[in-house]
């Protein structure tokens, strides 16, 4: 048909035969992906964000949360995003020609904003005798803000800067193979060939947001730069993103592992591991921002190829519908970020809600995921709405241990990477078939579309 891209050549009809059910929550399909395209799996096992704006912020000029007032009150000072006004516009269009161009111009715009609101707030604490100096812990590169922690004080002088919109808390967020990837028929597409190259991932990159990556792992690559080819650890502010809880290492290995008993979903795929999340699993939103725009701004750079995000991370509450609103400076990363055709895929989270999804699986731009079991059926742990994008297997999966060898894990967290491993193999038959780099818009939507 001339209407069908080259990549969905990839794609078989949905049958039962091939395992896929057909899910209605609030009269809105769900897709089980479990066939050749394979699927998408978020998990988030968080804790509380409770940034929401309220009122007029008990009197400030700016908007600012309750629970930053909260805070200050019973601990002297709060960790915070500060969302600034006169936003730049942040659509980079769909022309590639222009899209770096606009790209530095929202950087520059962004730049602009923060120094000017930065200096000044330098200045008068300066002039009122402030001893303790606020630091922006993140001054982010798209989102219009930053991030940092500040008292009462400093607090009364952001809250009554005209330039600044909002004030809200940053909040926490949690971390929450050997049957999972036939099920998903990804061995299926490792056979299919263009140009007499295997469809595994070759070429391409998936940026994991998770608590690190044991590169050491024989299935991993056994040393940093071979399999896992760089990272970041926003927790201790290094370049060594090493795994210290085994959430972040699992999830790598579903992706990419080259195991012959426990391979992934593309065992040749690259990865760069982003430590968010510390050696309890916790992490806040700030450094999940700074992660999606490293991975974004680096997605290009030195063969890099990245093509997907992958958050298997939430923060315990629910959404029932788009949540941009309520974490627009994140929501501005991952929109340009798919607007540069990177798949944001995240995960529902795992609090048997029926009615909301965590966030970032919430957001707009993220393609959310929850879980299914080896039946094909909804794991009832999955967090599931109307804004719930797609299924994948999640309930028992082995996959590499941070210790060493094999273990098995349950969650939307595991179902995520099966989705972010899928899309590799898409993004690699595209530009192998076309020489060109896939929509992201288009990926979600074939992943969708042939689900049944």
């Amino acid at each position: 048909k001339s209407n069908i891209t080259p990549i969905e050549q990839l794609i078989t009809p949905a049958t039962k035969d091939n395992k896929w059910l057909d899910f209605s929550f609030n009269n809105k399909r769900l897709v089980v992906l479990s066939i050749m395209t394979l699927s998408v799996f978020l998990m988030l096992f968080l804790g509380g964000i409770t940034g929401f704006i309220v009122g007029d912020g008990g009197g400030y000029s700016a908007q600012v949360s309750e629970k930053v007032l909260e805070e200050i009150e019973q601990n002297g000072n709060s960790r915070v995003i500060v969302v600034l006004k006169d936003a730049p516009d942040f659509n980079v269009g769909t022309d590639d020609t222009t899209k770096a161009i606009k790209i530095e111009r929202i950087k520059e715009k962004v730049r602009e904003n923060q120094d000017i609101v930065l200096e000044e707030l330098k200045v008068q604490e300066e002039r009122q005798g402030i001893e303790n100096k606020f630091e922006s812990e993140h001054k982010f590169r798209f989102a219009n803000g930053f991030a940092g922690e500040l008292d009462k004080d400093q607090l009364e002088l952001l809250g009554n800067n005209p330039r600044v919109k909002s004030i809200f808390i940053d909040g926490l967020v949690h971390a929450t193979l050997s049957t999972s990837v036939p099920l998903i028929n990804a061995t299926l597409v490792w056979t299919k060939q263009v140009g007499s190259v295997n469809i595994t991932g070759a070429g391409q990159t998936v940026c994991i947001l998770d608590t690190g990556t044991n590169y050491s792992h024989v299935a991993l690559g056994a040393g940093l730069g071979n399999k896992v080819i760089w990272g970041h650890d926003y927790v201790n502010d290094d370049n060594d993103p090493i795994d210290d809880n085994g959430h972040g290492t699992h999830v790598a290995g579903i992706v990419a592992s080259n195991d012959t008993t426990y391979l992934g979903v593309a065992p040749d795929a690259k990865i760069v591991s982003m430590k968010v999340l510390d050696s309890a699993g916790n992490g806040y939103f700030s450094d999940i921002e700074s992660a999606v725009e490293d991975c974004t701004l680096n997605a290009s750079i030195n063969s890099n190829n990245i093509s997907v995000i992958s958050m298997s991370l939430g923060d315990g509450l629910f959404y029932p519908s788009a949540c941009d609103a309520n974490f627009s400076t994140l929501a501005s990363a991952i929109n340009i970020a798919r607007g540069l055709n990177i798949l944001v895929v995240a995960a529902s989270g795992n609090a048997y809600q029926t009615t909301g999804i965590s966030s970032p699986a919430c957001i707009s731009g993220s393609s959310s995921v929850g879980s299914t079991t080896t039946a094909d059926v909804v794991s009832s742990f999955t967090n599931r709405a109307a804004n719930l994008d797609l299924l994948a297997p999640g309930s028992s999966i082995t996959s590499t241990c941070y210790t060493g060898g094999y273990c098995s894990k349950d969650g939307t967290s595991m179902a995520t990477p099966h989705v972010s491993g899928a899309a590799v193999l898409m993004y690699q038959y595209e530009k192998l078939l076309n020489n060109r780099n896939a929509s992201a818009v288009v990926i979600e939507s074939l992943l969708k579309r042939t689900g049944k």
